[in-house]
This record gives structure tokens, sequence and C-alpha cells, in this order.
């Protein structure tokens, strides 16, 4: 219990940070999924949190050394965003021939994509990682050995 308490603080950040890119990012792809039974919300709970479970991984590696953290997260964190308010907001899959063809647009064309609702998104995701990396600088040193 000892260990819990040493370290409630890094564990409340990494539960944040996951819940953060849980609403933020995952949750895009899978809202949109017809489910008809228990079994279909099983299967979708299930993809969840394998999906979860790697990116669990993925974001505390990087919150091993703060200058990665502070460095990486942001930008990836924006990038996630954008792509995931496209992929709910017009309930479309990312693949390479949609991004050869968003290089390819015109600046007058690509502008007209930017409204109301996603300049509020960005606004929030921006204000969430603001809170993040403030959250993350008044943390103790995370070792790099296992706390148990």
């Amino acid at each position: 219990m000892e260990v819990l308490k040493k370290y409630k603080n890094q564990i409340y950040f990494h539960l944040v940070l996951n819940l953060a890119v849980a609403g933020f990012v995952t949750f895009a792809s899978l809202i949109h999924i017809p489910l008809n039974n228990w079994y279909g919300y099983f299967l979708n709970a299930g993809l969840f949190l394998i999906i979860q479970f790697t990116v669990f991984g993925f974001l505390y590696l990087l919150s091993l050394s703060r200058f990665f953290f502070k460095l990486g997260f942001p930008g990836l964190f924006l990038l996630l965003c954008i792509s995931s308010y496209w992929v709910y907001a017009h309930d479309i899959t990312i693949s390479q021939s949609i991004v050869h063809v968003a290089f390819e647009t015109k600046p007058d064309i690509a502008i007209d994509l930017i409204t109301v609702p996603f300049v509020i998104f960005m606004l929030l995701a921006i204000s969430v990682v603001f809170l993040l990396l403030k959250w993350f600088q008044n943390l103790e040193v995370i070792p790099w050995k296992s706390p148990l």
C-alpha cells in the first residue's frame, strides 16, 4: 500500500492522460460502429481495451523522459486529434489515398473545411495539452526502475 501512496500522483496522471487520449482520439473510430446486442457491445469494449492498453504502453514509455514527453506528446496528440475529428465528423477511414488527396487539395478548398466546431475542438485539445504538460511538470522524477 505504501507503493501506491508513493506513486499516487503518477498513477492519477497516467489515468487522466489515457482518458484524454481515449476521449479525444480512440472513441472517434469506435462511436459509429453499429451494435445490435450485448455481444457487439462486448466486442467493441474489448477492441477499445486492446487499443488503450497499447496506447498506455506507448504513453508510459514516452513519459519516462521529460524531454521526449514535452517534445513529442503535444504534436502527436494534436495531430491525432485533427485526424480523429475528421474520422468522427465525416465517418471516414483514413487511408493512404485520403492523405494523398489531402496534400494535393488547393488551399481555398481546405480552408472551407475549417469550421467553428473544428476550431472549438482544437482549442479544447490545446487546453488539455497545456493542462497535462503543466501537471507533468509538477510530477516528481519518474524512476527508470519498477516501483515494485
